[in-house]
């Protein structure tokens, strides 16, 4: 029988020490992976990350010879070695070379933490530095130009750009700040109660411009810089907020919730030591950009305490960022590949999770909600001569024909309800939005998609006893 000693306390168990060479060259080590029981030299991680980080992309053969893929910079310690690891790809000689043609984009969210123009374009300046070796065209954007996007962005096969335009405006990185953008994204967040809301809204605005510039400049793919670590955070922040079922798109190599435009995470292999250690091998300093949590307690938001539960898990027991990676790797959803846009979140385009039986925890709060008042958005009609949907009449009576019930005629005024906007949102976006005090804030594309979805099923509707079952 086991024993135990006195006072009801297990022996404690001595950790194995590592050997002190590396294990593939036998020189004197230098990098100890704990987590994995590894040790290298410098060398030898060297080409151990390099070819961990190209058998990640070719491994899912989605990447094919002569795409163009544009790669999300946010100047952190994933995307630098991100960026330094394609420019290194795509300079070698040899067979093994890159064969994809890559493309930069920094998105500037400066209007988010509040900072001036000035302190943008010194961030700016320092971004410009960091890319100073990258042979590739760099671009910025600045994030409140998600929020004036109309409702074409969630349509696949939007691309109108050519690669001549991308190589001549993608050479400079010079920042325009729109102020009244800006005005209009700071009153969204202002709107927000919670700082987690804040965190998702701002999240989504930059896949949703992520998305557009891509499409904008016929790109084929975008790469994400989110590490192992991060996408562990991900995983228990998406349980606790209620977007379990986007557990797979938000953590998996591949994103397929946006149709023609894939979102890859080619450095999901990586832990942040891991990383950590590269970029110091490689004299690479990352640029420190605030954000909504920068020097915030560690309870400020759901995504913030989770990140601080996991990292400091990870200093005891090193194998917890590849556990729970691990574990949320195995979930995986059938519609997560599904294109089909009508039946996807207006907010965060992932399968609407919302089709549960009447005797739900669900339903119970939607009738508590439906005994509050109802809260609505007025759209005011647009210009006589140009409205939302492209609409050229110019009687004030007349509709412009289309008959999908997406008609934006001058003589109307849209009002959306709260109720109405649920409709279209998966359930975790719901909890997002109930945190908002004012829901005309909501980005142009979320309020014209909601329109249309809307019209278009009130058509259904009307002519629903014309129509044949396939059936018949």
């Amino acid at each position: 029988m086991c024993q135990v000693q006195e006072g009801g306390e297990e022996p404690e168990k001595a950790r194995p020490s590592l050997r002190t060479t590396c294990m593939r060259c036998d020189q004197s080590a230098v990098v100890e992976l704990k987590a994995y029981e590894l040790v290298f030299c410098r060398q030898c991680f060297l080409n151990y990350f390099t070819h961990k980080f190209r058998s990640t992309i070719g491994k899912s053969k989605l990447v094919k010879k002569g795409e163009k893929v544009l790669l999300a910079f946010s100047g952190g310690q994933s995307s630098s070695a991100m960026i330094k690891l394609v420019n290194e790809g795509i300079r070698e000689e040899n067979h093994k070379k890159l064969r994809f043609h890559p493309g930069v984009i920094y998105m500037d969210e400066g209007a988010v933490t509040g900072q001036s123009s000035q302190e943008r374009e010194a961030v700016c300046d320092q971004i410009q530095n960091a890319l100073s070796e990258c042979t590739f065209p760099c671009h910025v954007e600045a994030l409140e130009n998600a929020v004036d996007l109309d409702d074409k962005c969630l349509q696949p096969g939007e691309n109108d750009g050519s690669c001549e335009t991308v190589t001549r405006n993608m050479t400079k990185l010079r920042i325009e700040i729109d102020d009244s953008k800006t005005m209009q994204l700071q009153e969204l967040l202002s709107s927000t109660k919670s700082v987690t809301a804040k965190e998702d809204i701002v999240q989504k605005l930059r896949n949703k411009l992520l998305l557009h510039i891509a499409r904008t400049y016929k790109y084929d793919k975008v790469m994400l810089g989110n590490s192992g670590t991060n996408l562990s955070v991900c995983i228990l922040s998406d349980l606790a907020k209620g977007r379990g079922a986007a557990v797979p798109l938000d953590t998996n190599f591949a994103d397929y919730r946006h149709g023609d435009i894939l979102f890859l995470r080619p450095m999901r292999e990586f832990t942040s030591k891991e990383i950590a250690i590269y970029n110091r091998f490689h004299n690479i300093e990352p640029v420190v950009i605030p954000t909504l949590t920068t020097k915030a307690p560690v309870n400020a938001s759901i995504n913030h305490l989770t990140e601080a539960f996991v990292t400091n898990l990870q200093v005891n027991f090193p194998s917890t960022v590849n556990t729970v990676f691990r574990t949320g790797e195995k979930l995986c959803d059938a519609k997560s590949r599904s294109t089909d846009m009508e039946n996807c979140c207006v907010l965060c385009q992932a399968p609407l999770d919302t089709s549960v039986g009447k005797a739900s925890a669900l339903k119970s709060t939607e009738f508590s909600l439906s005994l509050m008042k109802e809260r609505t958005i007025d759209k005011k009609p647009t210009n006589q001569s140009e409205d939302a949907a492209g609409c050229q009449s110019n009687s004030a009576t007349e509709c412009c024909g289309q008959g999908d019930g997406s008609c934006h005629s001058n003589s109307h005024v849209t009002i959306i309800t709260e109720q109405q906007l649920a409709e279209y949102l998966c359930y975790a976006c719901r909890v997002t939005v109930r945190d908002m005090k004012d829901i005309s804030r909501l980005p142009k594309y979320v309020t014209e998609e909601v329109t249309r979805r809307t019209n278009r099923s009130k058509l259904k509707a009307e002519i629903e006893d014309f129509l044949l079952e396939d059936s018949d």
